[in-house]
């Protein structure tokens, strides 16, 4: 499991140039890039969000990369192919081989001492950016792993108060039953109660207060969270972490709705306390 949160950087030094590569991401519901390179390069920016495509499902990633140029290195780009191939016809007319005219022909090319001249210099460049990326890798599968801790600790409290809610609710319905007899006696102001209705009457409410469903749905849901957080999941795993979530939530509300017992609505509130701190956390996985 990976966070979208991280951090990675790089620098390659060659006798011509320096270049310097950092990237820094955060949580983001998509895949947001920004890539800034000193010098601009449009080429060279396509390139680098395809690498970053295979690397990142969501989340806003910054890309800063600055090449800078040796004082000492070689200013010019010299064409050799295209000189030997116009050669004959420069002989032929006998003219003179120049500076200016290698320089208006293209042959020859003054450098800007910034701009890239070469595929090597881009390849350079992209060596650079890649151990970046590995390293800002690396940041999100460590700063995933301590989520996934933190988040699997979270669970466990969780799958305690369910353990506690699962106690609480054993022969609650015959409380029920027993409460709900002296409440009928109290209101037919002392007159028997017929079993028959009794039981009818219990039968009614044990349907809206059963709550074993909602229980084995959260077992369940607890199951897939623990395997969602597993080293064995899958990368891109924050989406069903968070739809996992937002069921613990709704089956919850369920169980505090049916409670009608104040211990039990303390556990509820408790576990809602624990999905806020999951969601949170949640918020940061890739």
């Amino acid at each position: 499991m990976r966070s979208m949160t991280g951090f990675g950087q790089s620098e390659i030094a060659t006798p011509d140039f320096t270049c310097v590569c950092r990237i820094k991401s955060v949580n983001n519901r998509y895949m947001q890039t920004n890539v800034r390179l000193d010098p601009p390069d449009e080429e060279l920016e396509i390139r680098i969000r395809r690498v970053l495509q295979e690397f990142a499902a969501r989340g806003s990633i910054d890309v800063n990369i600055r090449m800078q140029r040796s004082a000492d290195a070689n200013r010019y780009t010299f064409n050799d192919g295209l000189l030997k191939a116009i050669r004959p016809a420069l002989d032929e007319a006998g003219a003179q081989v120049t500076l200016d005219g290698l320089l208006r022909a293209g042959i020859l090319r003054l450098a800007d001492g910034e701009s890239l001249n070469s595929e090597e210099d881009i390849e350079t460049i992209l060596s650079c950016f890649r151990r970046a990326v590995a390293d800002w890798n690396q940041s999100r599968c460590m700063e995933g792993a301590s989520l996934a801790r933190d988040m699997s600790a979270m669970l466990l409290d969780l799958s305690k108060i369910l353990d506690e809610i699962a106690t609480l609710d054993k022969g609650r319905i015959e409380g029920v039953m027993v409460k709900l007899r002296d409440r009928m006696q109290q209101l037919l102001q002392g007159q028997s109660v017929t079993e028959e209705r009794l039981v009818e009457e219990a039968a009614y409410q044990a349907q809206r207060m059963d709550i074993t469903e909602e229980i084995d749905r959260l077992r369940s849901h607890d199951r897939a969270m623990r395997e969602a957080l597993s080293e064995n999941a899958e990368l891109s795993s924050g989406k069903r972490i968070e739809f996992l979530i937002q069921e613990l939530q709704r089956e919850f509300n369920t169980i505090g709705s049916k409670a009608q017992e104040a211990r039990m609505s303390t556990h509820v509130i408790d576990a809602k306390v624990l999905i806020e701190k999951l969601r949170q956390q949640a918020a940061n996985i890739e």
